[in-house]
Order: C-alpha cells, then structure tokens, then sequence
C-alpha cells in the first residue's frame, strides 16, 4: 500500500474500506447494538439452545421402547393365572429331578462290590490262625512277593555286559607284543605320506628374502654418496622447466574488465572519454533506479475509490 501511494504521489486515505474485514464489521455492528438487546432475553434463549442442542432430535417410529428380555417376558407372561399350590408342587418336583439327576442311575452287574484291597483281603485271612502258624505264613507271603513270577523262555540269565565279557581272557595263540609292534610300525607308516612331488630340495624361503639378499659395504657406502644427488634431482623434478609466453595472466572475468574500463572512461574529464564516462554514469544510474522500481508492487488490484 505505501509503495503503490508514493509511486502515486498519493497520502493513504483514512476512511478508505479497503482494509475492513468480515469480522471487524461484525464487532463493531456488535458493540453498537448491544446497548439495544436485553441480555435476560439474550441469556435464555441461549440456555434454551444449548439444551435443544444437548437431546435427540431423531425418532424412529413412535411406539414405546419396553426395555426387557425374551426370558423375562416370558417368565412375567408364564407367571400369570397360575396357582400358587401347583407352584410349590412344581418346584418340589423340580428339586427331585435335580436330585436324581446326580445319582447314578446305572449299574454293571448284580454282585455287590467290596470296596478292600487283595493286600487288605490276604491280611484278613492269616489273622484267623495262631501266632505260630500266622508268622510263618507271613514270611513266605513276604517272601513271595519280592520274588518274579513272570519268565519269559527257559534259558538262565546272564548279567553281564558285552564289556565285560570282551575283557575276559578265552585263550588265544596269538603274540600280542608282536602284534603291538606290527600295529605301531603301521601307524607310523600310515602317518607318513606315500608320494613324492619331484625331487628337489625344498627351500623354505621367501621371495623378498631370496631376492633381497644382503650386500656388501662399498654398496652401501655407493648408496649414501649417491643419496645427495638424488635429493637434488628430487627437487629439480618438482621445479616448473617450461613457461607458455611471456604475457602476464590477469586474472579478471569479462564482466569486472568492463565496469574498470567504464570506471577508466567516467572519470575522464574531457574529449570522447567525458561524454562517454557520463552516458555510463547514467547507465549505472538508470541500472539501480530500475533495480529499485522491481523491488516494488508494479501491479493493483482493483481502481475503486472507496478502497483506495
């Protein structure tokens, strides 16, 4: 806006509407009539909105929703015209079907079964005798018991691992030290390898080693005369040999060798250089004043008076 007026040699107008908002216009039509509503009534009708705003504005169909189950209704339409003496029979009857339904209601066979154990049974019966017959029969029983009374084939068993009956000497002719010695004299050929890759002599050197064999002194002493010549050639190789004319390089891009020599011309003060020197002066000056004028807003938008 300020540069639009000064490119106009315009003030900015102080009742102009250009920058009047949509809310700014309602506050103020707001605040002007507020002296003119009763705020009683302002209040109400808002509370009354809020609590419009708070409910169900939606109804689907019109009857009324009865909130109960299908085993509630028909247990309150099953308690109706009903005694209440064939009530209580009917709840008697209930609790011996319950009570019949945990019994068993099934056996599997006629005997009557003797809840004692065979050891219980056996008990039993050796306590009839006396105190001598009782203890002997006792001990054969226990004796009985701890014995195996099943066998599976007639031959006798015989507890042995197959280690143990390996390490039991049977008798045999052979020589077992000789047989040591033929089993070690073949391990040791086992051992050994049995072909041979050529027969030359295997060195077991390096090529660094065979090639870099020591010298003798006056090698050396060629090497430590010849070191100070080589640090001369080094630095001779490091040196520039050759140069491309004689002209010496300025370092400038075409753009800055310009703006000097139009500086060189508007300093000049007379012949061609002065005019040329002010025509670029003026370039340079119609250059920043341009620069400055795409700095500004160069469009509007809209001529209204009202919104100027």
């Amino acid at each position: 806006m300020y540069n639009y007026h000064k490119s106009l040699n315009m003030e900015p107008r102080t009742d102009s509407k250009r920058w009047n908002t949509t809310t700014s216009l309602s506050m103020k039509e707001t605040a002007a009539a507020i002296s003119k509503i009763d705020r009683s009534l302002l209040v109400n009708d808002l509370k009354e909105r809020k609590i419009n705003n708070t409910k169900t504005s939606i109804n689907f169909g019109n009857e009324k929703i009865d909130y109960v189950s299908d085993m509630m209704d028909n247990q309150r339409r099953s308690m109706i015209n009903v005694d209440p003496q064939e009530r209580n029979l009917q709840l008697q009857r209930n609790k011996i079907m319950k009570s019949e339904l945990t019994q068993t209601s099934f056996s599997l066979g006629d005997d009557k079964p003797e809840y004692i154990s065979e050891n219980h049974r056996q008990m039993a019966e050796a306590s009839r005798f006396n105190d001598g017959d009782r203890s002997h029969l006792v001990s054969d029983l226990k004796e009985a018991v701890k014995k195996s009374s099943i066998t599976f084939g007639k031959e006798p068993v015989n507890y042995k691992t197959v280690a143990q009956e390996s390490m039991e000497y049977k008798g045999n002719p052979l020589n077992f030290e000789e047989r040591k010695n033929e089993i070690t004299e073949m391990t040791r050929t086992l051992r050994k390898h049995n072909f041979t890759l050529g027969d030359d002599r295997v060195e077991y050197i390096t090529d660094y080693q065979r090639g870099y064999k020591p010298m003798s002194k006056e090698v050396y002493q060629q090497h430590n005369d010849s070191k100070a010549n080589m640090i001369k050639l080094k630095s001779d190789l490091r040196k520039n040999h050759f140069v491309l004319g004689h002209e010496k390089i300025n370092y400038l891009t075409d753009t800055q060798e310009a703006l000097r020599i139009a500086e060189g011309f508007g300093k000049a003060t007379s012949g061609e250089g002065e005019s040329y020197g002010l025509e670029v002066q003026k370039n340079i000056q119609r250059a920043k004043e341009m620069k400055q004028a795409l700095q500004k807003t160069s469009y509007v938008i809209g001529d209204d008076y009202e919104y100027r």
